[in-house]
């Protein structure tokens, strides 16, 4: 069984999370927008070994810890999509617009619609990628089916969606996108990028999106 651990990173509090499997002492972390050494001091305390970083799109604050970390841990990272590799490669370009500090590039392997990734020795709890381009153009969710859990970065929120304003954005790109997400099982955890927890059957009744 997998365990949670958020760290909330940036100024835009965004939920870097730690995935972690206690019994063979491995993590993989989701969206390291900041905070690097938080993580690692983190990733030591828990005693787990690092796996992967994996990124759910190429926004700066989802991304500016990845090559620090990378240093830290010597990890792979996976994601997001190809489409998305703009937003990495102009990661200084970004840094000025949102007054965020300056941030290391990376090279990364992308990802494609429906890949199964093995990243913990337990396959059981494979994670199965889910392209939800809108927000961003390679934009992606991951689901773990054995543990009903989705990290849905910034296309779903709980009772809300991502912005579709923002470069290589589409707002009815994105409401295709969520509304992919909620035909998953309604007992699925939806873990965020920002904010509280939701679920898919929450989203599916209250999200004003969602139909």
């Amino acid at each position: 069984m997998l365990k949670v651990k958020i760290i909330e990173v940036t100024p835009f509090a965004e939920n870097c999370r730690i995935l972690y499997d206690e019994q063979h002492r491995e993590a993989v972390v989701c969206d390291p927008g900041d905070a690097a050494d938080l993580i690692k001091s983190t990733l030591d305390a828990l005693n787990c070994k690092l796996q992967a970083i994996i990124i759910t799109h190429g926004h700066l604050d989802h991304i500016g810890a990845v090559a620090d970390l990378t240093e830290l841990t010597h990890a792979p990272i996976i994601g997001p999509a190809k489409e998305d590799a703009f937003l990495i490669q102009g990661i200084l370009g970004q840094s000025r617009m949102l007054g965020l500090k300056s941030c290391k590039s990376f090279g990364t392997r992308y990802v494609n619609d429906g890949e199964i990734l093995h990243l913990f020795s337990n396959d059981k709890l494979a994670v199965k990628v889910i392209a939800t381009p809108g927000h961003t153009p390679g934009g992606v969710c991951f689901y773990c089916a054995e543990e009903k859990l989705l990290l849905s970065g910034d296309t779903v929120f709980y009772g809300s969606v991502g912005r579709s304003d923002l470069p290589g954005g589409d707002e009815e790109t994105l409401i295709g996108s969520v509304r992919k997400v909620l035909n998953l099982p309604v007992d699925t955890k939806i873990c965020p990028g920002h904010g509280p927890d939701t679920s898919v059957e929450f989203e599916r009744r209250y999200n004003p999106y969602a139909e």
